[in-house]
């Protein structure tokens, strides 16, 4: 299914909720769309225009809503540009099927360009993550510095367990199972956390309404220990101790030896949640790394 601004009842819906959501942040963003060779992209951006650019790429069945703190302490200091990925849910719409890791990266030069960005310091979650990694390694030029939270797949396989899960919301695409799924992925402490539950219902019912405008994608592989020991970029990896996607001790060990420019944190009491459960350090974290 292509996605087509005002020729979609679903693609309205979603865009109804998405704005709904953005509406009622204590702080303003701008919302702007730029033309790419594989569909109009959508952004989310905030701070001074002449600011050290920050682009954030957002994880798996998910959209730019999940940066919201990232926004509200890094916009005084950076441009901070959050973009609904190409390929997901998101008010991006796609006109060109993403086939290669070769697409991922013209999709991304061609956003880059267009909003007049030659380099900039990176941010990447979960499976934008993992299209980040590929970036530092094929267009090192276009990073600063990467800094990566629990990217998908790269350094360790997806266990088959997770998979499975997040097949059954495509059988199944009800809200229970979707937020079932979610709360699965997260540290137990904050299933009592209304703020934590609040962000979690928001998202399901985005994915619920915009089950249909979800493009194929790439599975994530994991990339070689020669590919890995060539990066060379500046970089950052926060994985939380209890992550369900992968064993983050040897996704953790895997950077250590592998990667000479990481550093790697392993995050206490964090899950694959581990932007909300510690999103005060990580602001502080990143805003550091890209002095």
């Amino acid at each position: 299914m292509v996605k087509v601004a005002g020729q979609n009842a679903e693609f309205l819906r979603f865009c109804e909720i998405y704005d709904k959501i953005v509406a009622g942040w204590d702080f303003e963003v701008q919302s702007r769309y730029v033309s790419t060779e594989f569909g109009r992209t959508h952004t989310l951006m905030a701070g001074d225009a002449d600011a050290p650019p920050l682009v954030l790429l957002h994880g798996g069945n998910s959209t730019s809503i999940m940066w919201e703190e990232f926004f509200r302490k890094l916009a005084s200091n950076f441009r901070v540009i959050a973009v609904d990925l190409i390929w997901d849910y998101g008010k991006t719409c796609y006109q060109k099927p993403v086939k290669k890791v070769e697409d991922y990266l013209k999709w991304l030069e061609d956003l880059l360009k267009a909003i007049g960005i030659k380099k900039a310091y990176f941010a990447g979650f979960s499976y934008g993550g993992w299209v980040l990694i590929n970036l530092c390694l094929h267009r090192p030029e276009r990073v600063l510095k990467a800094t990566f939270y629990a990217p998908a797949g790269g350094l360790t396989p997806l266990s088959l367990k997770f998979m499975m899960q997040a097949a059954w919301t495509f059988v199944f695409p009800q809200k229970k199972v979707i937020k079932e799924f979610f709360l699965s992925a997260s540290h137990q402490n904050l299933h009592s956390d209304p703020d934590y539950i609040k962000e979690v219902d928001e998202l399901v019912e985005l994915v619920e309404a915009g089950r249909k405008l979800k493009a194929s994608f790439l599975p994530p592989r994991v990339f070689t220990d020669q590919e890995l020991s060539s990066l060379e970029t500046p970089i950052q990896i926060f994985i939380g101790e209890h992550e369900v996607i992968y064993n983050a001790h040897k996704a953790i060990d895997r950077a250590k030896k592998c990667i000479k420019s990481a550093e790697s944190f392993l995050l206490i009491n964090a899950s694959h949640d581990l932007v909300y459960t510690y999103k005060d350090y990580l602001c502080k974290q990143i805003a550091d790394f890209c002095q």
